[in-house]
């Protein structure tokens, strides 16, 4: 049996207006209704850590900032020695591409979303995980 390992993921960024020239570029991810300009992603070991990065990358942010966490279990083998260890260091792994391919940007497995809305507003559950647009290849 394959041992696995479970590894929170948060995308952080900015939800571009639909009248914005990048809105369809960005829209074609998690439920294709918004436009997520996606600033950092990072990888927790950890999901109170994941979900405190997140709360407070948007309440820091500006305005239509937004943070989506996922719960993410992966074949240990994927992740080595040296990616952990930068994970447990940093919060960031580069080779996240590579270890999560294209599970990063379906609705799937999602256990927070928020986004801010005006100056302090925070809006939960947002994106409509029912209704996942994102075609894994």
């Amino acid at each position: 049996m394959e041992e696995k390992i479970t590894l929170f993921m948060v995308e952080v960024g900015v939800l571009l207006h639909k009248n914005s020239s990048e809105f369809e570029d960005y829209s074609q991810v998690f439920d294709c209704k918004h436009a997520y300009y996606d600033e950092n992603t990072c990888i927790f070991l950890d999901g109170s850590q994941a979900i405190e990065y997140a709360l407070s990358y948007v309440v820091k942010g500006v305005n239509r900032t937004y943070a989506i966490v996922k719960e993410l279990s992966v074949p240990k083998e994927w992740v080595d020695d040296i990616a952990i260890n930068d994970i447990k260091n940093s919060g960031i792994f580069d080779g996240w591409d590579d270890v999560l391919g294209d599970e990063r940007y379906d609705a799937k497995h999602i256990i927070l979303d928020l986004y801010k809305s005006g100056k302090e507003t925070l809006k939960y559950n947002f994106v409509e995980k029912e209704q996942p647009c994102y075609v894994l290849n």
